[in-house]
């Protein structure tokens, strides 16, 4: 183990090359960022309330349409897992090599490749409540500000404001609060047992928020101990795999995606886990997350191991601007309507909203990933143990 400061020069390799410290780098989970964000997009794009398809659709379509809507908004929950999944296989290497886990720089990589681009998100959604208001929004960022956006909006709900979505964040910085610590002073038998508790908590909480008819979109979604499940699920696949690639055919994989599918639409659409009304009971909010960290899990592992050698570059660097993507996504929608409310074409307002708003949010994300993200991710490398993706 070295001496001295924990900061030393990144190792630019790829996995399987020869060196004293390889790279962890594994392309196909960049593919996995954008399928995510894009599940979000479409969360957010259409409408998730089977009233809205009714003038449309039979009242049992309407129902279907609303649940797959709903259904894409567990994209969210899909990084969860796959954060909580990398960030464990890169301490557990991190300590099988060194000995140790390396807190601080651990919490200088996360600051410098969340916190600028997060810090602009607060800064617009600032703006945005001062423009437009309300003035509770202002609170609400500052919420956010301090990592408890998701505490205020348990308590206050969801916001027009083109930042309300940043919540997650403070959820994503809650688990990296304990996670480093827990992989440095436990072994494995210590972080299965902490992994075991999170259930345990997870659906305690559950029952009795589904006991109590809480609403499942904004009381039960947005509890930090109801997401830790997602994480959990992504540490302990970590463990499974231990560091090994699934040898699955094309065959197979898509098999594993179109049955995720198919529970995350159970989990929906009979279990009620996330839709725009109140919980049926505390034993179908825990069947429903269960399907939902079920479904989570496997399609990390139906992609972990995936050639992605034909598959096109642009996706693989959008995978890599996904953070970008999902903080820039309801501003670029936000954008399309202004834009489409003034060309005045309410028949192709739904289509051209989603289209423009992806293509308005691709072009913020990508200037954010050169001009803001990119620098802070070069310094990153000076605080890295386990080189991962080359920015």
């Amino acid at each position: 183990m070295q001496s001295g400061p924990d900061v030393r020069p990144a190792l630019r390799l790829s996995e399987g090359e020869t060196g004293s410290k390889p790279a962890f780098y594994r392309p196909e989970l960049d593919l996995l960022r954008l399928a995510a964000f894009l599940l979000v997009f479409i969360h957010h794009a259409l409408p998730n309330s089977a009233g809205e398809y009714q003038g449309l659709f039979t009242p049992g379509v309407a129902r279907v349409l609303s649940a797959v809507a709903s259904a894409c908004g567990y994209g969210l929950c899909l990084f969860f897992a796959l954060s909580a999944y990398l960030i464990s296989e890169l301490l557990l290497r991190e300590k099988s090599r060194t000995g140790t886990v390396h807190i601080r720089s651990f919490y200088v990589r996360r600051i410098l490749r969340i916190w600028p681009l997060y810090l602009v998100g607060i800064a617009i959604g600032l703006a945005y409540a001062i423009i437009r208001g309300p003035a509770e929004d202002l609170w609400r960022m500052l919420a956010y500000l301090f990592m408890v956006g998701n505490v205020f909006s348990v308590f206050r709900g969801w916001s027009a404001n083109c930042m309300t979505h940043l919540w997650s964040i403070s959820i994503e910085e809650q688990f990296y609060l304990i996670w480093p610590g827990i992989n440095k002073y436990l072994g494995k038998r210590g972080i299965l047992i902490c992994c075991a508790a999170g259930i345990v908590l997870a659906n305690v909480t559950l029952f009795i928020l589904g006991q109590r008819h809480a609403d499942v979109f904004t009381t039960v979604w947005a509890n930090t101990f109801v997401q830790f499940e997602l994480f959990v699920t992504g540490i302990l696949l970590a463990i499974w795999l231990k560091g090994n690639k699934p040898g699955l055919n094309i065959g197979s994989r898509l098999g594993i995606v179109a049955a995720v599918a198919l529970i995350w639409f159970v989990s929906i659409y009979y279990f009620n886990a996330f839709g725009i009304s109140r919980a049926t009971s505390g034993w179908a909010l825990m069947a429903g997350y269960a399907l939902n960290s079920a479904g989570c899990a496997g399609l990390i592992y139906a992609i972990l191991g995936m050639d992605v050698s034909k598959v096109s570059g642009i996706f693989i660097y959008l995978g890599k601007i996904s953070y970008g993507l999902y903080v820039f996504h309801l501003l670029g929608l936000l954008c399309a309507k202004v834009l489409i409310w003034e060309t005045h074409m309410p028949e192709f307002a739904g289509v051209l909203r989603a289209g423009l708003g992806l293509l308005f949010t691709i072009a913020m994300a990508m200037a954010s990933y050169r001009w803001l993200e990119l620098p802070f991710l070069r310094l990153k490398a000076n605080y890295t143990w386990v080189p991962s993706r080359p920015a």
